[in-house]
Parts: C-alpha cells; sequence; structure tokens
C-alpha cells in the first residue's frame, strides 16, 4: 500500500488507533468476562470505522516509519488513549532519565486523581479488599521517597565538581534509580492486579463494589481531583484498569531482581 495525503494531525490519529486497536484485540484474545468482551468489542468496532473513514484504502505500509526513531516522553504518551491527556513532568530540574520521568510522571498523576477518585469516600469495596487499597498508600509513600533520595543525588551529581566525589555520587545515582524503576514497575503490576480483578468482578456483576453505579462527586472543600468528576464508579475503575496498562506498557521494563514490597 503506497503513502496516501495524511496531514499531520491525522497520522498521528490513525497511529494511536492502531495501538488502541492492538490493545482491544489483546483483552478480546485473553478475557473470559462476557461484559468485558462484548464492551472491547464496541471499542474495537468504532476504531475500525474510524481508521476506514481516516485511510477508505488501508493504512499506509511506511505509516510508522517515523516512528522507528526514538520517541520522545511526549510522544510516547500521545499513544495512549488516558496517558495522553498528561504531560510528562521532570522528576527533577537534571533528571535526564527518560524511564524515571515517566515513572515519576505516572505515579504522581495516580495519587492526584485516580487514587482519590478510588479512594474508599467514592469507590465503596467489600472489607477485605478495602484493606488492601489502604496498603497501597503506604507503598505510593514509600515510593515518594525513594524519588526523593533518587532526585536528591542527581541534583549533587550536577554540582558536583571534584572527579573523586562525581564518581561515587554516579554510583548511588545508579543504583537508586535501578531501586526507584524496580520497585515502581511492582507497584504498578500490584495496582493493575487489584483494580483488575475489581473490574471484572463489576462487569460480572459482582458485589465486591458495593456502589458501581453512583457518580463520583468531589467535595472541592477538601478534594482538589477534578479528571473524573461525574464519572460513574464503575468507569473510574475501568479506567483506572486501562490507565495502569497503559503505565505498564509505556514504561516497559524488564524485570528486575528486587527486595518484596
Amino acid at each position: 500500500m503506497q503513502a496516501m495525503s495524511l496531514t499531520e494531525e491525522e497520522t498521528e490519529e490513525v497511529i494511536k488507533l492502531q495501538k488502541l486497536s492492538k490493545q482491544y484485540e489483546g483483552l478480546i484474545r485473553t478475557s473470559r468476562n462476557p461484559e468485558q468482551l462484548k464492551r472491547s468489542k464496541i471499542e474495537l468496532k468504532k476504531i475500525v470505522d474510524r481508521l476506514e473513514e481516516l485511510c477508505p484504502d488501508g493504512v499506509p505500509d511506511n505509516l510508522g516509519a517515523p516512528q522507528q526513531k526514538s520517541l520522545s516522553d511526549a510522544e510516547k504518551l500521545q499513544q495512549y488513549e488516558l496517558l495522553s491527556q498528561f504531560s510528562v513532568e521532570k522528576a527533577s530540574p537534571n533528571c535526564d532519565d527518560k524511564d524515571v520521568n515517566m515513572l515519576s510522571t505516572i505515579l504522581k498523576v495516580w495519587e492526584a486523581e485516580f487514587a482519590p477518585a478510588n479512594s474508599d469516600s467514592h469507590v465503596k469495596l467489600e472489607f477485605s479488599l478495602s484493606a488492601e487499597r489502604d496498603s497501597h498508600y503506604a507503598i505510593l509513600e514509600n515510593m515518594k521517597r525513594s524519588l526523593k533520595t533518587l532526585v536528591e543525588t542527581i541534583e549533587d551529581f550536577h554540582r558536583a565538581t571534584r572527579d573523586d566525589f562525581k564518581a561515587q555520587l554516579r554510583d548511588m545515582k545508579s543504583r537508586y534509580t535501578r531501586h526507584y524503576l524496580s520497585e515502581g514497575m511492582a507497584f504498578l503490576k500490584r495496582l493493575r492486579e487489584f483494580w483488575k480483578k475489581i473490574d471484572d468482578d463489576i462487569a460480572s456483576g459482582g458485589q465486591s463494589c458495593l456502589n458501581k453505579e453512583d457518580d463520583v462527586r468531589f467535595n472541592r472543600k477538601f478534594e482538589e481531583a477534578t479528571f473524573f468528576e461525574g464519572y460513574t464508579v464503575a468507569k473510574v475503575v475501568s479506567s483506572s484498569n486501562l490507565f495502569l496498562n497503559e503505565a505498564i506498557d509505556s514504561l516497559n521494563l524488564p524485570d528486575i531482581a528486587r527486595k518484596p514490597l
């Protein structure tokens, strides 16, 4: 198939739709949940229809060629339905590690928007699941402390002038980076396992979530989150599951030997 005339915006949309298509195709192949399968097939049909509208003669073979170059953090996020709605921020002024910046952004977004929407104030879970959800907050605090240690070392390294001190800080920076990324991926996978379990149960008509039909309304006196205002609880949970899938896929880090959380 030869390249066709697409604007830059349309090309970006086609590439994003292709990415989403693969994600939903994967869900359809692996999910055993009838409701999840139904939703995935509906979303996949919308994607296919839009691709046919943009590329009536088929998607050009060379459309993805520019993507062979190393993508920036912002370009990576644009491939995803939810991640694309947030901007990557540096973990610290002199942090040039793309994985650290991506992970710190993901965890910051989770803490600012997803954790408040999924809290007991809005998502009522049966007792044992509620206790498990509460355990995630302590892990998130540990992740913030790990990041603080890492960025302090990064900034110290940037300011250092003596070669021996810089060599020491370089080793520390490398060690703290591996630890942060390893613990961060383990935490994201733990979150995904938890919220996928809730999402699947809601889709199958289970009772793990006691208020899945309720709408989320934030109390402006105490809560700063806004992203999920007016969403149903069921939609917040399914969006959380999707966000975590996108986060883990975007980082795509290898498993690293680590101590249990």
